[in-house]
């Protein structure tokens, strides 16, 4: 938790799960789509046997392809999806629960 968030800033969320343990917790982020940023490996923080919290960067970018300007373009047909997947990992194996965080669309975020 939570299951969603704004696209812009950095978020915490809570993945649950048992027996986590370890001295170096780390959270393990996928991306899906083209994004460019496709995984990410980051300690976790606040680690109970039950919980640890990680902290996920702001939204991707689609990849991008040079714009002719000295700056960058979505490439055509490149879509990168608002979801990550988060897993814990303790150095050994991926914990087996997940969950699926969703970045808001900018159209969709009221302030």
């Amino acid at each position: 938790s939570p299951s969603h968030g704004p696209p812009d800033a950095q978020t915490t969320v809570t993945v649950m799960g048992k027996n986590i343990v370890g001295s170096h917790v780390t959270c393990a982020l996928r991306f899906f789509g083209m994004c460019d940023l496709n995984k990410k490996w980051d300690g976790a923080i606040d680690v109970t046997p039950t919980s640890a919290k990680c902290i996920l960067p702001p939204r991707p970018k689609p990849v991008g392809q040079p714009d002719g300007h000295g700056g960058f373009k979505p490439v055509p047909g490149a879509p990168c999806s608002g979801d990550v997947q988060v897993q814990i990992y303790n150095g050994e194996v991926l914990s087996p629960d997940s969950i699926l965080y969703h970045y808001d669309d900018a159209t969709q975020v009221v302030v």
